[in-house]
């Protein structure tokens, strides 16, 4: 049990580096093409991928030490078509006429490991049936080609790693993992009894798509505000160079202003954050530029300034050996827990109800989605 064991605890490593990899743009992939994230469809593809890292490592691993790697090809390769059903008869403790041999005979590694093969990709098959909608035929083909690669990978020392076949190819492997990629198959509508199909789950995404999260709008925000970042760095070193460092603070204001309201109208399109995410802001009113105007005032002042503020705050104090030092923190730590307060309570009842921030009802404009 530990040889298998091994492989899937380091599967499970890989997998968390790559769900913090992955997380942040399969979020933004399925609120491009759904408008919502999914929490069911998002347990299927994550679960696909900690499955495929899985069934890597448990035919790449453990890795033996070069040394004992044997640069022989002919040797490392079994091609004879299901000589397993050979070894089951010749290699085995079987006596047909002794039932006490059967169990015994049935848990030997020339049985288990043909087994072992057939389940390995058993979920492959149910995995491209029931999400990925793919037919018999073509499920059939990526089997046998999954466990192609699976073989190539030993076949050629793990690409080159080693200077030889580390693990035998075998033909019977082939046969196998194909076998259990169509089992899979055909077991797949077994899901539908736990989950919901595939296309109940893209009209769930759909219908959510149309309510704009604050999750969606917090992940445009951040990558509008590391552009203007990016460009208000590039202005400011600009004005810096011919000798206008006073016009320096005014940069990334101006910049925020004209970006979130100016842009938005001269162009008639959504900021680069908002189309990634498939959302716009509109006016609820025909003044749009100015609705947008006022709009970008608050969001700056409230949340850029507001942090600002508190931080220079924090600063001042301190800096100072006042004799009202306790005082001023016990207030600074005061201000800084209400903002936060109020935002998180202002957020909580919000999406309860209108999903409309109070910048928004200010300015009198709204967040809505841009799927169809």
């Amino acid at each position: 049990m530990s040889v298998y064991l091994y492989p899937i605890k380091q599967a499970g490593l890989i997998f968390l580096i790559a769900f913090a990899l992955l997380m942040i743009p399969t979020m933004i992939f399925q609120y491009r093409k759904y408008g919502s994230v999914s929490t069911g469809r998002s347990i299927i593809l994550y679960g696909f991928l900690f499955y495929m890292i899985a069934a890597y490592f448990l035919v790449i691993l453990p890795l033996p030490a070069k040394e004992s790697v044997t640069n022989s090809y002919r040797d490392m390769m079994q091609l004879v078509p299901f000589a397993f059903v050979r070894d089951f008869f010749t290699h085995t403790s079987l006596r047909l006429g002794s039932p006490s041999t059967y169990l015994p005979a049935l848990l030997q590694g020339v049985v288990t490991q043909p087994v072992f093969n057939v389940f390995l990709t058993i979920p492959f098959g149910m995995f491209l049936r029931y999400y990925f909608d793919r037919t018999w035929k073509e499920t059939l083909i990526a089997s046998f080609l999954l466990s192609l690669f699976f073989e190539l990978s030993q076949l050629s020392g793990l690409y080159g790693i080693y200077p030889g076949p580390y693990r035998l190819f075998d033909i019977d492997d082939l046969f196998l993992n194909t076998s259990g990629g169509m089992i899979g198959y055909l077991i797949s509508p077994l899901i539908n009894v736990f989950f919901p199909s595939r296309r109940e789950l893209d009209r769930l995404s759909y219908e959510r798509g149309h309510t704009v999260s604050y999750i969606r709008r917090f992940i445009a925000y951040s990558v509008d505000l590391v552009l203007l970042g990016f460009l208000s760095n590039i202005l400011n070193y600009g004005v810096r160079a011919v000798g206008l460092s006073m016009v320096s603070p005014i940069v990334y204001p101006i910049l925020f202003m004209v970006y979130f309201a100016v842009f938005p109208v001269a162009f008639d399109a959504p900021t680069l954050g908002q189309r990634l995410v498939k959302i716009e802001v509109v006016s609820d009113t025909n003044q749009t530029l100015k609705a947008l105007l006022i709009r970008a005032a608050f969001v700056l002042v409230f949340f850029d300034y507001g942090a600002k503020f508190i931080n220079l705050l924090w600063d001042i104090i301190n800096n100072s050996n006042t004799a009202f030092y306790t005082l001023g923190v016990l207030f600074i730590l005061g201000v800084q827990v209400l903002w936060y307060a109020f935002i998180a309570i202002h957020l909580i009842y919000t999406a309860r109800h209108s999903h409309k921030l109070f910048y928004e009802t200010i300015s009198k404009t709204s967040t809505v989605s841009t799927i169809e």
